[in-house]
């Protein structure tokens, strides 16, 4: 044999490998996704998970009606049908395709998306609280050299996996400033614009026409919560964005882009894993896809290019946590083991929803003694006995996961709107944005979201069902990452808030679904009519394979409804419907805002602004020699401000009723202090049923004036201590 045909066969053979290796590959892909869809597909026309606004992330689990959706769904294909037969329609369309038009339109919808959350950000001016602020406060305490932070029984000593995202914010503080939670709000704006721009952008890498990208474009207006998250200072908004744009670099890059380019596109995989190491299945989804896509253009030369990736990742990982323990002094501890966050994911102890955070993780690093090989010991046993437990329950197993997916992926707000209720603000908020806080306010957007929901996991699947397999996997690297999403999710701690970057994913997949099933009824029907032989899409291999996995995720949830596994949603519909009508009730309050003067009933007093105490804060009294008996009360959802406002033109010149907690005291005494949101400052004003008021800070808690002295302090309710007040209307 020459050499020549040796070579030959040997590039006929490395392009057969190749091919296979790429066909099996791609309906493994679509398969898994069709799989995984089917489920989340079905259960959304079901299920609906549901978050009410109290602190602790309860889940409602809510019955659906698929004989409505799913009809829904057909009629608005079939409108589509006929509107693309129209010559009327086409014309139209065609012109979005213009260049000049298509430009116009992409910026203008972009522009709208990033105002749209520059507006929700300065309306609310909403603050952080758990997570959020202990890893905002770190950041800033590096400037005061205070590191306290940082032992192993500190916050980010516990949760180190939070170092990354702790530089970050401190490298934007260095410009912008500790306490400018602002300026991190509106970054975040900017981010949730380039999560669009770079969705339909890389779409259209993809192939996808003007049109569906500007409909990618214009459901960033009508998928609310993204705008919601521009408040919620973290690293889950930032860490998509910049996926995203590493991702286009890596297309770009196969489509012919310059190497130099590509390598600076891959830096912002750093940045992206440094303020969520969430985004590492992002990377890896990413690394997958190339190598795979290597094999099926057999461009193995470009193999070094995920290879560098990976290695500057490491690097960068190392070297941020070499510069903070640098910068405080001495090294941080490992911190929480990741196995304690699977034995949480995967723990039924919960009160707010199988394998959501129930502290577990915490309080078993503190039980083994700040040490994360002790805790990963335990974890391991825990999880055991978790699995001990679903192999001798089959019953539970499957009802145990079927409400941990529901709870995660079928939440149409993916907590924005929970994250928004349960935050103070900075402000007094504006009467719109104060409805937004009133559950049964938003319940018809929660409506609406959850059919947008359903239409992208139907979509999505009709995707996956009828594209054509031939170079199918070009278009894969999305589903990739969110089946790597969705594995992860399934055995990791749960929360809905988790899983909408990977729900964003699959928002172009479901407009390409649904363009390809017009096609595919379009051929159909022109067959039939031309009364040529149909080619049936279900006799093709592309189809089946794809279909029987959609098929057995179905049979997966019938067996589960057959074998009481499935969700008893009607304790949770009854729950639901009480707390509705009870947030219907919170619209109307017991006293309607003005002017009064607040006496208390018993003494005849007057509630007065007193003298002042300290810097910024004052006595309340009944002193006739106060300096304020006047008090404006502005209430909402329950939650009533109650202030007085001197003469003065000076920021301080509001002084709001305030609590003040006491240690190793049996009450709390009351004071005023100047305007803020603090929850210290957010009182109740009730009716009772003997026509008096009584001035509630919390369930337990209630204003009582001491007559002996003339000041007011908060106690339990006692019918006999003074408690009742009389507003007086101030003409």
């Amino acid at each position: 044999m020459s050499a020549s045909k040796h070579i030959d066969q040997k590039k006929i053979s490395i392009k057969t490998g190749s091919k296979k290796i790429t066909r099996f590959c791609t309906f493994a892909v679509v398969s898994i996704s069709a799989f995984i869809l089917s489920i989340l597909w079905w259960t959304s026309a079901s299920l609906t998970a549901y978050i009410p606004k109290i602190p602790q992330e309860i889940v409602y689990y809510i019955k659906d009606y698929p004989y409505i959706k799913i009809p829904i769904f057909i009629v608005v294909l079939t409108g589509l049908y006929f509107l693309n037969r129209l010559d009327s329609w086409k014309r139209f369309l065609s012109g979005f395709n213009e260049e000049k038009t298509f430009r116009i339109l992409k910026l203008t919808i972009l522009s709208a998306i990033f105002f749209l959350s520059l507006f929700w950000v300065v309306s609310t001016q909403t603050l952080m609280i758990a997570d959020q602020e202990n890893v905002y406060l770190a950041a800033g305490r590096l400037f005061s050299s205070d590191f306290h932070d940082f032992y192993k029984d500190q916050y980010i000593g516990t949760y180190n996996n939070q170092l990354g995202l702790v530089f970050w914010e401190y490298l934007i503080m260095k410009i912008a400033g500790t306490r400018n939670v602002i300026i991190f709000q509106i970054l975040n704006s900017v981010f949730i614009m380039l999560v669009y721009k770079e969705i339909s952008e890389i779409a259209s890498l993809f192939g996808m026409n003007r049109v569906s990208q500007l409909v990618i474009l214009l459901s960033g207006l009508v998928f609310c919560p993204m705008i919601l998250y521009s408040t919620f200072v973290y690293g889950t908004i930032p860490g998509l964005a910049l996926s995203l744009l590493a991702i286009k670099g890596l297309i770009l890059f196969f489509d012919g882009g310059k190497w130099y380019k590509a390598l600076i596109y891959s830096l912002f995989w750093i940045p992206a894993i440094g303020v969520k190491e969430n985004y590492l299945i992002f990377l890896i989804g990413a690394v997958i896809y190339f190598v795979i896509e290597s094999i099926r253009r057999r461009s193995f030369i470009k193999l070094w290019y995920p290879v560098v990736i990976i290695i500057l990742c490491i690097l960068s990982s190392f070297a941020t946590k070499a510069y903070i323990e640098h910068k405080i002094g001495f090294k941080i501890s490992p911190g929480l083991s990741s196995w304690s966050f699977v034995a949480m994911g995967l723990d039924e102890n919960n009160a707010c929803a199988y394998g959501w955070f129930n502290s577990y993780n915490v309080s078993s690093y503190v039980d083994s003694g700040y040490d994360a090989e002790v805790q990963k010991v335990a974890a391991k046993k825990k999880i055991e006995e978790s699995k001990h437990r679903f192999s001798e329950d089959h019953a539970f197993r499957n009802s145990f996961f079927l409400q941990k997916t529901v709870s995660q992926w079928n939440e149409p707000t993916f907590e924005g709107f929970w994250i928004n209720q349960t935050r103070p603000n900075l402000n007094v908020l504006p009467k719109w944005a104060s409805k937004l806080k009133n559950d049964s306010v938003i319940h018809p957007i929660r409506l609406l979201l959850d059919y947008f929901l359903f239409f992208v996991y139907f979509g999505t699947l009709l995707f996956v069902l009828f594209c054509p397999k031939k170079k199918l996997f070009r278009y894969l690297i999305f589903p990739i990452i969110f089946i790597g999403g969705f594995l992860f999710h399934t055995i990791w701690e749960a929360k809905s808030q988790y899983t909408f970057p990977y729900f964003m994913l699959l928002i172009p997949y479901a407009i390409m679904g649904i363009q390809r099933t017009l096609l595919v009824a379009e051929k159909t029907i022109s067959e039939y009519k031309k009364k040529n032989e149909i080619t049936h899409f279900w006799e093709s291999r592309d189809f089946y394979i794809p279909g029987i996995a959609a098929l057995l995720g179905l049979i997966v949830l019938l067996y589960f409804s057959y074998t009481d596994s499935w969700v008893d949603t009607k304790e949770y519909d009854e729950n639901l419907k009480t707390y509705l009508a009870e947030e219907k009730e919170l619209l109307i309050p017991d006293l309607n805002d003005g002017q009064y003067r607040i006496v208390e009933h018993a003494s005849g007093k007057e509630l007065c602004v007193g003298h002042t105490i300290e810097e910024n804060r004052f006595s309340i009294n009944s002193s006739e020699t106060g300096l304020g008996s006047i008090f404006t009360v502005v209430t909402f959802n329950d939650i009533s401000r109650l202030y007085s406002m001197t003469d003065e033109k000076t920021e301080d010149r509001y002084r709001v009723l305030e609590s003040i907690q006491q240690e190793n005291s049996e009450f709390q005494i009351v004071q005023a202090a100047n305007m803020s949101t603090r929850i210290e400052q957010e009182w109740r004003i009730t009716k009772e049923e003997n026509g008096l008021y009584t001035i509630k800070h919390d369930d337990y808690h209630v204003l009582t004036a001491d007559p002996a002295t003339g000041t007011y302090f908060l106690t339990e309710y006692n019918k006999d201590l003074q408690q009742f007040f009389d507003f007086v209307p101030v003409k």
